[in-house]
């Protein structure tokens, strides 16, 4: 590109012009607003208090949480994010792990479906073409339910790890 003047022709194509559409972000990522799941953190903090704790305790406590509110997670999917880090997984000379999909159990491909539709709504994951692919894996927990875990060990062995280090 270049700041000389430039003459077009009459009838001379630039472009080609098509109908946009706008798309609003979603509510529950931007934290304008608080989702049914979310909980009150700064007062579970503040009744977790010993409490022997001094009203001045108290109310500088409540004061520090307040000013630093932002760096709670407020919800099972408020897990935060960063725009100054950008991660790249380095599998040095290695062809892409690509598994095949695993079958699971009849009863567990709703579950399954459930957590991958919570995690898109919340911005967490996003469909994509990547040529990795990992298997989802349930398991269980001491309360019975179901944890959503993702196999990574072929990955992992592939990776090159590099220490960072933040100061």
């Amino acid at each position: 590109m270049d700041d000389r003047k430039q003459v077009l022709k009459k009838g001379t194509g630039l472009g080609k012009l098509e109908h946009a559409e706008i798309v609003e972000p979603k509510e529950c990522c931007q934290g304008t607003t608080k989702s049914k799941e979310e909980v009150d953190v700064i007062q579970q903090i503040m009744d977790s208090l010993p409490n022997e704790s001094t009203e001045k305790q108290r109310r500088q406590s409540k004061e520090l949480l307040q000013e630093n509110e932002a760096i709670f997670s407020k919800g099972e999917y408020d897990i935060g994010r960063t725009p100054f880090v950008k991660y790249r997984i380095d599998s040095g000379e290695h062809r892409p792990i690509g598994q095949p999909l695993r079958r699971h159990p009849f009863r567990h491909l709703e579950t399954i479906d459930k957590q991958v539709a919570e995690m898109e709504e919340h911005g967490i994951i996003e469909p994509t073409a990547s040529p990795l692919a990992s298997n989802v894996v349930l398991v269980r927990k001491k309360d019975i339910s179901l944890r959503f875990c993702i196999d990574c060990r072929q990955l992992n062995r592939i990776t090159h790890r590099t220490a960072t280090r933040f100061h």
